[in-house]
């Protein structure tokens, strides 16, 4: 099967990291999510994962253009090592805002009034997340961005009762395949399962739609060929 680009969204716990880890190994996991890798650990023992560490802690670091800078000096070298045939990004909604908060950095630097950035600056801010999704794709690679979710709101601004994945605007356009994540309880029985339905799949949109249950990324990728 062709390398394919994954989004992935849903609640946390509901099973988005587990479902990352099932991809074809070894994987480059880059984790931007404090806790959620070290309980797959456990769960993988024989898949060949290899992780780095991403995390923003607000009590000693006094920017964020160092965590980006060596996220994206270890990305480079992923995309570059034959090894790897997945990349996990856990999570695209922590990412996406390290690299709105470096550019909001860079632009105070020179202007230490600024309270905000403006519509126009977002635009090298896009274009690094563009690349970054991309990048596998053209070296070979699958990759799988796990979000958060948030509410989603009308143009009243009134709460919709749906959710919408945390993420940036560019993702959908660039994902082959897009996947939401739930947890449900089990019937008559202790412990719960998850649900995925997909969401959208490039090359068969006949099986959007489609709910699957503790999927693995085989099932996922089985079901979506034409």
């Amino acid at each position: 099967m062709k390398p394919q680009i994954m989004s992935i969204a849903g609640e946390p716990k509901s099973g988005k990291t587990h479902f990352a880890c099932t991809a074809p190994s070894p994987i480059r996991f880059f984790d931007f999510d404090l806790g959620s890798f070290s309980i797959m650990q456990k769960k993988f023992p024989d898949t060949e994962i290899v992780k780095s560490e991403h995390f923003i802690d607000v009590w000693k670091q006094n920017s964020v253009m160092p965590v980006l800078k060596e996220f994206d000096l270890q990305y480079k070298e992923a995309l570059m090592d034959d090894r790897f045939k997945t990349i996990v990004i856990d999570t695209g909604s922590q990412l996406w805002e390290i690299v709105r908060i470096a550019l909001f950095e860079h632009v105070k630097k020179n202007d230490p009034n600024r309270q905000r950035l403006i519509q126009i600056e977002y635009a090298s801010a896009n274009a690094q997340m563009e690349a970054f999704l991309k990048a596998p794709y053209a070296v070979g690679k699958n990759l799988i961005v796990t979000h958060y979710t948030k509410d989603s709101y009308d143009s009243t601004g009134n709460k919709t009762g749906q959710v919408e994945p945390e993420q940036y605007k560019g993702t959908n356009g660039i994902a082959d395949i897009i996947l939401s994540f739930e947890t449900v309880l089990r019937k008559k029985v202790i412990g719960v399962d998850t649900s995925v339905t997909i969401r959208a799949a490039r090359d068969n949109r006949d099986i959007v739609g489609a709910k699957l249950f503790n999927p693995t990324y085989e099932d996922v990728a089985t079901i979506i060929e034409p």
